[in-house]
């Protein structure tokens, strides 16, 4: 297994024999990085269900500012770190060594105090792990984590039925090759014009509620507030409150939020 192309171009990296890794095939890996383009450059990259680190890596080489993997298997996030320090990286990426829910979860919570989102998520599970498509999904779809012009590509058996949208992602591509297929999602339209529209003039307090009114996320800034929109469904320009798809939100003014006004006193 190699690096196809960029600044670790033909590189070798190390696999583990007798397990029963599936590494993305050379041939499918130039055809992800081919759709995703010159976008690469100097993007924020996650590769989760990372196995050998080969997608992350290729995303470095070919420019990628900072890429974090998940891997939940010890012994190949052990495997991802070596392949990291044989070509030298020492900045730049992350290895989280969690299940991939706890691994986005612990994610999650540093791109709430930071301009931190990801640019491109790769999410390739075990084919036979079907139930894990579907959470892992719900869970980006659901969260801050993917940028508001972000891509989101899937790797699966090209005969798995994979659902078209996952709470605000919807599927935008499907790439058939061999045995494998390639899932392209972005954020619904209708979600990013919403998460555009916010006002980063005025103290609001964005509050996402699910459909039994408990709280799911809030932030306290409306610079955050912007960047995590697709949290949200939808964001209306005024008013009290908003629901749709089972999802609500609220705008408020600072004062009128207990956890800052706890915060600044």
């Amino acid at each position: 297994m190699r690096v196809i192309a960029g600044i670790y171009r033909s590189r070798i990296l190390k696999s583990l024999k007798g397990l029963a890794l599936r590494p993305t095939s050379d041939r499918l890996r130039e055809t992800l990085f081919n759709v995703l383009g010159s976008g690469i450059r100097d993007s924020r990259f996650l590769d989760v269900f990372a196995g050998t680190g080969a997608v992350g890596i290729e995303a470095l080489s070919r420019g990628a500012d900072y890429v974090s993997f998940i891997e939940n298997h010890a012994p190949s996030a052990a495997l991802i770190r070596k392949n990291l320090t044989a070509l030298k990286v020492h900045s730049g990426a992350t290895v989280i060594s969690a299940d991939a829910i706890r691994g986005l979860e612990t994610l999650e919570a540093k791109v709430k105090v930071g301009d931190l989102a990801y640019d491109y998520i790769f999410i390739d599970p075990p084919y036979a792990a079907t139930a894990d498509y579907s959470r892992v999904l719900q869970k980006i779809g659901a969260s801050n984590l993917l940028a508001q012009t972000g891509i989101v590509t899937v790797e699966h058996r090209k005969t798995f039925d994979l659902p078209e949208s996952f709470d605000t992602l919807k599927r935008v591509r499907l790439l058939r090759q061999g045995d494998a297929a390639l899932a392209v999602h972005r954020l619904d339209q209708a979600v990013r014009r919403m998460a555009e529209k916010l006002t980063h003039d005025l103290p609001v307090v964005l509050v996402v509620l699910d459909v039994k009114n408990r709280l799911l996320a809030h932030w306290c800034t409306p610079t955050l507030a912007a960047q995590l929109a697709n949290e949200a469904a939808a964001l209306p320009p005024e008013g009290a409150q908003f629901g749709l798809a089972g999802r609500g939100v609220a705008r408020r003014n600072a004062s009128s939020c207990r956890p800052c006004r706890r915060r600044s006193a």
